[in-house]
């Protein structure tokens, strides 16, 4: 459902993102991801936005057509996604706590952009339902459909110790622990992923440009425009650079590197140091 008239073509991989030792060792990956080179020709890139009609899944899905990227909106109601998008992308019925769903929908797809989320926090659309089972389908029917790179939004606080962050994944069911397995099934999938940990989201413009942060103390109290956080998702897609590494996101009034140097600077998980402190203000 759904055509553009120009898309967007780039050199993918069949059998996966990186297929040499050198171009591994460039990128520090782990020699699972590696495989026997194949023929490199330039086809359509078909990337899939997982929680495409979610506050911040419609930014990246808006941003990647604008680009002509052949992009696929997956939804539980198709009817939504059209009054969202059109005909700027095709969509695709499915739910990510129903494994069987997404089988089919995943077929042919490159790229697949995890940015589903609750606000309920309990019952059958909670934490432990979207996050840990859904990005457990995620991963199992991207394994089966031979997908190139995982790209999951996650959330600012893991790997960061604070009473507050302790108390408020307590008061919302075990927030942290829900997005820590999420990441997880995502990391164990085998395939090559990134992971995006977004400060607090808020409905409005940019005020600022992103900033990515790995090690530097940041504090709670930190806000980051979903259309910020979209660009950064957006700027993974095809991005060697972008392999095997999480990394924070917030906001910032200061222009420093563009996204693309920025997601260059930061370290693998394999090398990477977890930060070091993170005030409240």
């Amino acid at each position: 459902m759904g055509h553009r008239r120009k898309r967007n073509t780039s050199p993918v991989l069949s059998a996966g993102w990186w297929t040499s030792d050198e171009e591994c060792q460039e990128i520090s990956c782990p020699k699972k991801w590696r495989e026997p080179r194949r023929a490199n020709i330039a086809r359509e890139v078909n990337i899939l936005v997982a929680g495409a009609t979610g506050h911040t899944g419609r930014h990246v899905t808006r941003m990647l057509a604008a680009r002509d990227h052949s992009v696929v909106a997956l939804a539980r109601n198709p009817d939504a996604a059209l009054r969202l998008f059109g005909e700027s992308v095709s969509i695709r019925k499915g739910d990510v706590r129903d494994r069987a769903s997404l089988e089919a929908a995943f077929a042919g797809i490159d790229v697949v952009i995890n940015t589903t989320g609750t606000r309920t926090f309990w019952g059958d659309n909670g934490g432990h339902a979207v996050d840990i089972v859904g990005s457990e389908n995620i991963a199992n029917a991207a394994v089966h459909n031979r997908v190139g790179h995982l790209i999951l939004l996650s959330a600012f606080g893991l790997d960061r110790s604070s009473i507050f962050l302790t108390l408020f994944s307590r008061a919302l069911n075990g927030y942290f622990e829900c997005k820590a397995k999420a990441e997880q099934a995502h990391i164990q999938s085998t395939i090559p992923y990134t992971i995006v940990r977004p400060v607090e989201l808020l409905n409005r413009p940019p005020r600022g440009h992103a900033l990515l942060n790995q090690e530097a103390p940041l504090s709670l109290v930190r806000f980051v425009s979903r259309e910020l956080v979209a660009q950064v998702l957006a700027e993974c897609v095809g991005n060697g650079n972008a392999a095997g590494k999480t990394f924070e996101v917030c906001e910032s009034k200061k222009k420093g590197d563009d996204v693309h140097a920025q997601i260059a600077a930061m370290k693998p998980d394999q090398t990477r140091t977890k930060p070091s402190s993170t005030p409240l203000f």
